[in-house]
């Protein structure tokens, strides 16, 4: 079972199609610490791609879902780090 089609279509709509594919869904032992004076990034539209991340841990990817858990968790703050994470995420499932 493969959801490559799905994974490509989710990356391009959110024009991430062209990043490189990472090894691993996050760092190793990567903590993200919430501050008052981090910058929120609007037009990142986080909730989208997490559900989307979500949607391919349930069906096929096991392996990303610790890491899409993990920044679900700061749904509601928009952090630089977090939406950095999110990318490296939907760019670890490229990576089959």
């Amino acid at each position: 079972m493969s959801q490559k089609n799905y994974i490509e279509k989710m990356l391009k709509r959110y024009g991430h199609e062209n990043l490189s594919i990472q090894e691993t869904p996050m760092f190793e032992r990567y903590v993200i610490v919430r501050s008052p004076e981090d910058e929120l990034f609007t037009e990142f539209d986080m909730k989208s791609k997490i559900d989307s991340l979500m949607f391919a841990a349930v069906c096929t990817r096991p392996d990303i879902a610790f890491a899409v858990s993990y920044l679900a968790r700061f749904i509601n703050r928009q952090l630089q780090l977090v939406c950095q994470a999110i990318v490296r995420v939907g760019n670890t499932t490229m990576n089959t």
